[in-house]
């Protein structure tokens, strides 16, 4: 068996690194949960909830559906973040992000699970952290998530904020950094305008990878439940 080279070792043993990094500060998270299991009662909290419908410049229809609540126990927080995607209802595709997050429920930094679905399945499934506290700090809401497994890490970060009563600004960047390849990036714009009681309308500007050529735009309604 020939060598590693020297750039390939120090590549090895960045990956390494980063894998090891993110899980044990997953698993360092989610340690505050166990002790307060036993001890309290569970209390059951709904986030965001909420089932968009848009359509797009080509004349596509675009689905979302939101789906947020967690359970806390004590001091421990144990929640579900997920997202669901279909264009053409299915006929076109389907996408899913579904997030499993646990840790102390005052922390701003807990442990993640994100798997992502496509019509065939799973493909992708990652353990990480989430931090809320950041974009708090940035005077918004929303997360920053650091994931990897064997093969890539991905970085999410989710910023919101109010701009005016009822209307919310709302930017979401990705980037799939593969250990071996290209990186991958998408981006999400958005502005929501609250309509009536739990009805509001929105446009949405998509992106991949930076380029003007991929953007995909679209407006629409939505109802929160």
């Amino acid at each position: 068996m020939e060598k590693a080279t020297k750039k390939e070792v120090k590549k090895m043993t960045l990956k390494s690194l980063i894998k090891k990094s993110i899980t044990g500060a997953a698993l360092v998270a989610t340690l505050y949960t166990a002790p307060a299991i036993a001890k309290e009662k569970p209390k059951l909290n709904l986030g965001f909830n909420a089932l968009e419908t848009a359509l797009t410049q080509i004349g596509d229809v675009r689905s979302r559906l939101y789906t947020n609540l967690s359970l806390t126990i004590g001091d421990a927080y144990l929640g579900f973040h997920g997202m669901n995607e279909t264009n053409n209802l299915f006929k076109g595709y389907y996408f899913g992000r579904q997030t499993l997050i646990a840790g102390k429920k005052d922390s701003g930094t807990k442990g993640i699970v994100v798997i992502k679905i496509d019509k065939q399945g799973i493909f992708d499934k990652k353990i990480g952290i989430r931090n809320t506290s950041l974009v708090e700090k940035l005077g918004g809401y929303g997360f920053i998530d650091l994931t990897a497994d064997k093969d890539s890490a991905n970085i999410t970060a989710f910023y919101g904020k109010p701009i005016a009563k009822g209307t919310t600004f709302e930017i979401l960047q990705a980037a799939e950094l593969p250990f071996k390849g290209k990186p991958g990036y998408y981006t999400e714009a958005l502005i929501n305008k609250d309509v009536y009681k739990k009805l509001y309308a929105f446009c949405r500007a998509e992106m991949i990878d930076f380029d003007p050529e991929k953007v995909t735009i679209m407006g629409g309604l939505a109802v929160k439940f």
